[in-house]
């Protein structure tokens, strides 16, 4: 019996398609020690020289010594701002200032406390994890022409990356401006997606036409493969807010890179202000969050991991 190739290759792809389960964010069963609604009115965050401080609830922490990055000044638990998530009192302030004051002085970070602390260990590729928020953008006017404003981020690790940082890398959704136009249109406040490798350019996906909330994504699906979403508003987050994902990121591979990272853990979750270019001492755009979660899709029976592995081996041929 004489097989076509060519419908050989089209069942094997759609066999494939079939067997890499790839979960929207919020998908599956929400990890409660791994989130954050800040809805306790006796939220707050109390800062200290080792590591930058740490919230009441223990869940957050900045960035002291080792990183020497840099908590943001303003960390401020305030009711919700208008428009926000349903049933939401209260909201996060961050603002930074461009002080000169840490180590790296254009960023500082605010971290989610690691999963290995709080939930016993890393997220696993077969986890599916996803992370949620929202975010209340500023006056667009308000943006830091030509800066990555505020991201929204990840740390994976690819045991099979050899990209000089131990295979760690940094899925994230900025929010950023640029002064010049491109191929969204003229100049103005931007979506930007992050591989975070050391290796891949961050790339411009998206307009942000309007101020206000916006609901952030980031998932992994069971091929290792990040997907970034973003939407106006608070809804939940649909196949269309789907904007970038990390297997698209340009010239990969090629003879200098390897193939885009494939997560096999994610450790810890964080958000970075970017902050250069105006006065001293001036602070950043007035950005809110609320409702950070972190999501896990548990595996129906083991039958789910069976098929990841089909995926991973399909995948790194």
């Amino acid at each position: 019996m004489r097989v076509n190739t060519f419908a050989l290759i089209a069942l094997l792809l759609l066999m494939h398609g079939m067997l890499i389960a790839q979960p929207l964010p919020g998908a599956g069963q929400r990890v409660t020690i791994m989130s954050d609604d800040f809805e306790d009115p006796s939220w707050t965050f109390n800062r200290d020289g080792n590591f930058g401080g740490i919230s009441s609830n223990g869940k957050w922490f900045g960035a002291g010594p080792p990183s020497d990055r840099g908590t943001p000044e303003v960390i401020e638990h305030l009711p919700t701002p208008a428009g926000g998530p349903a049933g939401s009192s209260y909201a996060l302030r961050l603002r930074s200032t461009d002080n000169d004051g840490d180590g790296t002085s254009n960023q500082e970070d605010f971290h989610f406390q690691y999963a290995s602390q709080l939930f016993g260990r890393p997220f696993a590729r077969s986890d599916l994890p996803s992370f949620t928020t929202y975010v209340n953008i500023p006056a667009l006017d308000t943006l830091v022409p030509n800066v990555k404003n505020l991201g929204f981020r990840v740390q994976a690790h690819d045991d099979e990356l050899n990209n000089g940082i131990g295979g760690l890398y940094y899925p994230s959704i900025w929010i950023g401006h640029t002064a010049i136009p491109d191929s969204f249109g003229p100049p103005g406040a931007r979506l930007l997606a992050r591989l975070g490798d050391g290796i891949s350019s961050d790339e411009t996906v998206g307009r942000i036409d309007q101020a206000g909330w916006w609901s952030l994504g980031l998932s992994f699906g069971s091929d290792g493969v990040g997907h970034y979403f973003a939407s106006p508003g608070t809804d939940a987050l649909t196949a269309a807010d789907k904007i970038y994902d990390t297997s698209r990121f340009p010239n990969r591979p090629s003879f200098f890179a390897p193939p885009a990272p494939l997560m096999d853990r994610v450790s810890i979750s964080f958000f970075s202000l970017s902050y250069q270019g105006k006065a001293p001492n001036a602070l950043s755009p007035d950005f809110a969050i609320d409702e950070f979660s972190t999501y896990i899709v548990p595996e129906p029976g083991g039958s789910l991991s069976a098929f990841a592995w089909i995926a991973v081996w399909w995948r790194r041929l």
